[in-house]
């Protein structure tokens, strides 16, 4: 794990906005799941659009947090 790379994305964003793609993160073991915990705890204040991919019965931890919100496929 990055332990500054909350550091290094606050430095990126007086670059350009920044977008995270994360797809099957059902598939994820439980170190990577904790990362991207992390990240998206960190970059909840900085223009950073995350966008992660799952499956159905996947439970994100951070859904239902006031900053991410799931959109269901039909």
């Amino acid at each position: 794990m990055l332990p500054d790379g909350g550091v290094y994305c606050v430095r990126m964003r007086t670059l350009a906005p920044i977008l995270l793609l994360c797809e099957d993160a059902h598939c994820a073991d439980p170190t990577t799941l904790a990362l991207l915990d992390l990240a998206v705890e960190r970059i909840r204040r900085l223009p950073v659009f995350a966008l992660f991919t799952f499956r159905p019965e996947f439970e994100a931890p951070w859904i239902g947090d006031c900053s991410a919100c799931k959109v269901k496929r039909r």
